[in-house]
């Protein structure tokens, strides 16, 4: 583990194809959270971009969200895929900070709708997402 005891020094994460949409799939076990792209180059960058976006909230907003651990069985996988195909591996900087003292924050509303065509458009509290 880190100084920060907060999450390990190495996050584990795995890059899988999705046999029904042609995606792949980006995983980082030991936080749980997922993304995917058209391809494992893509996933990968979105991942690297979700995870730094995970760890910069929570560490400020939400520490309980760092407490994560991947299961003895997502290790052992890792752990043996790992051994048999090609690691990729990268620094990630986080722009870590303190946590903050807040008052009951007002409520976040979240809307979505779906169009004919399958895209997602969606606001947040009177900000469009595109």
């Amino acid at each position: 583990m880190s100084d920060h005891n907060l999450f390990p020094d190495v996050l584990r994460c795995l890059l899988t194809p999705d046999q029904k949409t042609g995606r792949w799939n980006g995983h980082c076990l030991d936080l749980d959270v997922a993304t995917s792209g058209k391809d494992a180059d893509q996933a990968w960058h979105n991942l690297r971009a979700v995870v730094r976006l995970h760890v910069e909230h929570c560490f400020t907003n939400w520490q309980d969200g760092l407490k994560f651990r991947a299961s003895d069985e997502e290790v052992a996988t890792f752990a043996a895929l790992a051994k048999k195909h090609n690691v990729r591996r990268e620094k990630i900087t986080f722009n870590l900070v303190p946590p903050q003292k807040f008052e009951e924050p007002p409520p976040l509303w979240i809307e979505a709708v779906e169009d004919e065509g399958g895209v997602l458009l969606g606001s947040t509290s009177g900000s469009r997402i595109q």
